[in-house]
């Protein structure tokens, strides 16, 4: 049946290549109808999850997941409502001078059974379902109330920045434009201190749809940041046709700094890269200070990573914004390092060219 379901045809004058998962449940894993198409269903679910065209068969622990899923998601729906939800903050810092320039925004769930969620639990149920789109909405309110609140008390020159993750439902909801708007209005934070961050793979998923609505938010003055930066398919091209100004440089690259001399060549194409086309570029986990160093020898100019800061709640990350705490814990925990100061004014980024 894949074989076959799967062979590719004609439609419309083109070649189309279908993919099909399937779910089978045996006869024994139910007593009713009702619970053999249930069992199924489980069952392409996990298909689907495990990579798609492919065929797997029921089983209890399958059953156990499912029922896992479907409360989650069912918990997850009213999570906001229950104050369960709160937007964590991990510093980007500028190499040169080691200041926090800004804030990487990152939900966080405290299920009141379950203990903290990882995100990686609950954002793809998110994903799949209307959900996301709320949750973003909500994130990014959050995390803009916050930086607007931080601008004005700190008055930093220039002002810090956010950068709140992007779906791909999010970009396709015809609504996203004007709730951006919306939320700059009614929380008072100046466009050009918030960043929109999306994977490259959200971006393929249709790159065309997606340039107008990234056209109309850098008319607004919002930055856009292109994450996990490498890691895709089609990475130049979607560098060449989007209005990025921000590449942000894969973990995967970065953990093997300062040891393979692979990754130093990936890093110092991706940088040599973007420099050419005018953008700033963000490494992601870093974590030793020998990664550090070959990120400032390579001329990256910021990097976020637990070197600096894990992620941490608003009322931990004030304490980096004032920077007292955080300096005595950063020359304790990275004596090498140097202190984080506010004092030297970061340039401002180049803006990518037109399209």
């Amino acid at each position: 049946m894949l074989r076959e379901v799967s062979a590719a045809f004609r439609l419309g004058g083109r070649q189309v290549f279908p993919g099909v998962s399937i779910g089978i449940a045996l006869s024994g894993s139910g007593e009713t109808p009702e619970d053999l198409l249930r069992n199924a269903d489980a069952a392409m679910y996990h298909a689907k999850q495990s990579g798609r065209g492919r065929a797997d068969v029921f089983d209890e622990e399958m059953r156990k997941r499912a029922l896992d899923r479907m409360e989650l998601e069912a918990d997850l729906r009213q999570a906001t409502e229950r104050g369960e939800l709160v937007v964590y903050y991990q510093p980007q810092v500028a190499l040169r001078g080691q200041r926090v320039q800004g804030f990487e925004a990152l939900v966080r769930w405290r299920h009141p059974e379950r203990g903290l969620v990882p995100p990686t639990e609950f954002i793809p149920i998110a994903e799949e379902t209307d959900l996301i789109v709320r949750l973003g909405r909500w994130v990014l309110g959050q995390s803009c109330r916050q930086m607007a609140r931080w601008n004005e008390q700190y008055r930093m020159n220039p002002p810090l920045t956010v950068s709140v993750n992007v779906s791909y439902r999010q970009l396709s909801d015809p609504d996203f434009v004007a709730d951006v708007r919306a939320i700059l209005e009614e929380t008072g934070l100046q466009p050009n201190s918030l960043r929109l961050e999306m994977t490259e793979s959200t971006l393929m998923t249709d790159a065309e749809s997606a340039v107008d609505t990234l056209r109309q938010l850098t008319a607004i003055g919002i930055g856009l940041e292109i994450d996990d930066f490498g890691t895709g398919y089609s990475s130049l091209s979607c560098l060449k046709r989007l209005p990025f100004d921000t590449v942000k440089i894969d973990r995967s690259f970065v953990r093997e700094l300062g040891g393979a001399e692979e990754a130093t060549e990936i890093v110092r194409a991706i940088l040599d890269l973007s420099g050419s086309m005018a953008m700033r570029v963000v490494a992601e986990g870093v974590e030793t200070l020998a990664q550090f160093d070959e990120l400032q020898d390579l001329g990256c100019a910021y990097a976020q990573g637990h070197l600096f800061s894990a992620a941490v709640e608003p009322d931990v990350a004030i304490r980096i914004v004032e920077h007292e705490a955080f300096r005595r814990d950063l020359e304790r925990l990275n004596p090498g390092i140097g202190a984080i100061s506010p004092a030297a004014p970061e340039p401002q980024p180049v803006e990518a060219p037109a399209i």
